[in-house]
Formats: structure tokens, sequence, C-alpha cells
């Protein structure tokens, strides 16, 4: 029906000329489908009916208002219904049709994208590494640095400052003459400086035992087997402030130096050639050496007798790395271990197992726990744990995350289960009524 003509309609339904309406409906030559010319005519039929039980009066007020509603009501839906022409009406049937469809294909979209977001790798978790390697650097953030857990045989430290100790009587060696002077007791302590001409000369030392390094914040440490001997390491420390380093002898203490000024020792001021002293502490006192460094870098060899281990106690690290410098190549330093991938107190969910000459990239932003250095003779032994948000590992350094599918029903079984009892009663809800909506209609 044209639009022009349903205005009409309309107006003659507004004014309630019910009559002249359902006439114009039956005598128009606008679309009607047959179906609905029988609707006219029933409503004609009551329409009549109703005037002649209004003139016969055989019918109240009310009851009359109330069909006089009813038939225009009807109308008005006959109005509404019918205004399309076929085309539009068959648009609007299919519009019905896909309210249950268009949720569905919603529903897919999103439970789709949710299914493979579970499947992709998990971006947080936690891990507990144990770790055999011939070189590891890791900057260090806080913690006690308390090292007296075993004795070095013999210390070269390179770039230092000043050392300082007490003793009673000290015996000097000087290479090249074969003089030996002993000197009992020193006027006072004795302080060992670097020579302000040649400062970052080395001293070597044996049979102490290194009680505390003071470390900054942010100091970079590098610790690596010496290539000559597997009982020696080479600790770098790399930081902006004065390194101090505290440790402890016993009956006796060799000591090795040269270009060095020297005080507290009569008639030894400077030393430029190799000399060697052998120092005896003073009795009834702590046996005490402490070493300054320069700011920058220090360099600290120490060889061991037997295995020398470090306890974390609470020390934290950040950014582990398990790689050699090699010309412009990165060698992985690693020989073997293995790192469990799991949640706090609850079973790992997986383990990584390395091998020698495997790649390690551990990338995080967060604090780990350092829980033991021991220096062994197959190589240093490094555990840590802390959270990471990626791990690759492998010759192709290859991603190791969990799924954090793997990763929720480890730790979140019940709301896996739940998630997934959710969307499969949804899925089933939504293909019903499409099944109801838009096939059997």
């Amino acid at each position: 029906m044209s639009s022009e003509f349903i205005k009409k309609i309309e107006r003659l339904i507004v004014k309630d000329n019910l009559e002249q309406a359902i006439t114009l409906l039956q005598e128009s030559n606008e679309w009607i489908p047959e179906s609905a010319k029988e609707t006219i005519l029933a409503l004609a039929g009551q329409l009549r009916n109703l005037r002649q039980q209004e003139m016969r009066g055989i019918i109240s007020q009310e009851s009359a208002l109330l069909e006089t509603n009813r038939i225009r009501n009807a109308l008005i839906q006959f109005i509404q219904v019918y205004s399309k022409t076929p085309e539009e009406q068959a648009k609007v049937a299919l519009r019905k049709k896909m309210k249950w469809l268009i949720p569905l294909m919603i529903y897919l979209v999103v439970s789709g994208a949710a299914i493979w977001w579970l499947f992709c790798p998990q971006s947080n978790f936690r891990i507990d590494a144990n770790l055999l390697v011939e070189r590891v650097s890791f900057k260090y953030l806080e913690g006690p640095t308390d090292f007296a857990q075993g004795e070095v045989h013999a210390c070269f430290w390179q770039n230092f400052k000043s050392l300082e100790l007490e003793a009673d009587q000290v015996v000097i060696h000087k290479d090249g003459d074969g003089s030996r002077e002993t000197q009992s007791p020193p006027t006072s302590n004795i302080i060992i400086k670097a020579n302000e001409n040649i400062p970052g000369v080395g001293v070597r030392f044996g049979e102490a035992r290194l009680e505390r390094l003071h470390l900054q914040p942010n100091a970079l440490l590098t610790i690596a087997q010496t290539e000559n001997s597997t009982s020696s390491i080479q600790i770098t420390i790399q930081q902006g402030e004065e390194l101090k380093s505290e440790w402890t002898f016993q009956d006796s203490m060799d000591m090795q130096v040269e270009m060095v000024d020297i005080k507290g020792i009569p008639n030894l001021s400077t030393v430029y050639t190799p000399t060697n002293l052998r120092v005896f502490p003073p009795k009834d006192k702590a046996r005490e050496l402490k070493i300054h460094a320069f700011t920058g870098t220090s360099n600290v060899e120490m060889q061991f007798d037997k295995d020398y281990k470090i306890e974390g106690r609470n020390l934290l690290i950040a950014e582990p790395s398990f790689y050699q410098p090699l010309a412009s190549v990165a060698v992985p330093t690693i020989l073997g271990g293995s790192i469990q991938i799991g949640v706090l107190d609850k079973a790992s969910l997986k383990t990584i197992d390395l091998s020698e000459g495997q790649a390690l990239d551990i990338f995080s932003d967060q604090k780990f726990s350092l829980q033991k250095i021991s220096f062994e003779k197959d190589g240093i032994n490094i555990h840590f744990n802390g959270e990471v948000q990626k791990i690759e590992t492998g010759r192709n350094h290859d991603l190791h995350n969990p799924s954090r599918m793997e990763w929720w029903w480890h730790g979140q079984k019940l709301l896996v289960i739940a998630f997934g009892v959710v969307l499969l009663g949804l899925a089933v809800f939504l293909l019903l009524g499409t099944w109801n909506g838009f096939l059997k209609k």
C-alpha cells in the first residue's frame, strides 16, 4: 500500500470514522493479500453488528466503547502489518529470524577469540631455576652479601685503591736480590695504597676468608670460571661508588705487592718491584683485612681448595644473563640444569631441562631471589627463583612459556571448569534459540 493511502486510513481512524476506513480498504486497488481481505471483511461485519446493537439499544455504552476500541486496534495493527510491500515484509520476517542468528555469530566470534587467548603463551609466571654454568652475570639489588662459607686459598685483586690490616710482625722478601728483612713490630696499622702514578694495580694474598662485599644497589656482577683452572673463579664488579670488602685470615698471611705506597712499616714507603710480605696478626685481636677499590670496575680472582658456596639469604638480583662475549658473538655458558615452572606452594607445572651449549634468555622486570651460588669443580651452580614474562631456551631460542590454559588449569582448576560450563551452556541456549527462530519458521 502506498504511503498516501496509509496516511488517509490513519486520519480516518484518528477521527473515529471506522466505517469509512474499512470501506476504503475494501474498495481500494492497493495491494492487499487475500488473507488480509478476509480480515477486513470480518472487521466490517463486527462494526456493522455493533452499530445495529447500538440502534436497538441492546448493548451498554461501556460494552460498545470496548468493542469499538477492539476494532480500532485491529485496524491499526492491520495497517502496520500490511503497510509494507512483500519485499519489505520479507525483510522484516528475516530480521525476526536473525535475532537469534546474530547473537550466535557474536558468541562464536567472542568465544573463538577467548579460546585463542587461552591457548596463547602465559606472560607472567613463576620459575625455580637450578643451573650449572661457566659464567653468569646479574644486577645486585639488595640483601646481605655475607660470603663466609669457605676458605680462599689464593686471591688476586686488581684495581684496588687501598688495603688495611694490623700486624705484630712482618717478614719482607724482595724479588731480584733475594734479601729478607723482618720488621717487628710495625709502628702503626699497615696501609697499602696504589701508587698515584699507576692506579689500578693489583695485590695477591692467600688463605683468607671473604666476609662481606659492600655492594651498592644496581651493581653489576659477573662470575666466571677462569680458563686455566676449574677451581678458580673471577668476579667482576661494576658500580658507581667505591667498593669495600672485608676479609679475615688465620695465623699469618702471605701477600705480594708492587708499584704501591706503604705506611706502617719502618724503612719501607714505596715498592716498585714485586715484593712478598708475610704478615703475622696481633694476638687477641681480630685478624681483619679491608680492601677498598676504585670506582668503576674491579676484578677479583679467587682460588679454592674445595667447593665454595654463597648462600642467598634474601639476596635480591635482576637481569641474570648466561653468555660469554666472544668478539661480536655471545656464546652460551650453560653446562646443564633445569627450570621448574609452577605456582607458589604448588607442584611444578612442567620442567625445562637444559644441556651444555643451549641458550637461555629470561625476560623479567621483577626481582629474583638468589638462594645459592656454589663454585664446584664441574662449574658454577646457581639457584634462584622469581616471576618472569618470557623464557627462551635451546639452540634456536624456542619459547617455553606455558599456555594460559595450562597455567590456569594448574593453579585455578575450578575457575577453568566454571568458565567451560558457562561457555557450553550459552552455546546450547543460542543454538536452540536459532533452531526455533530461524530453521522452523
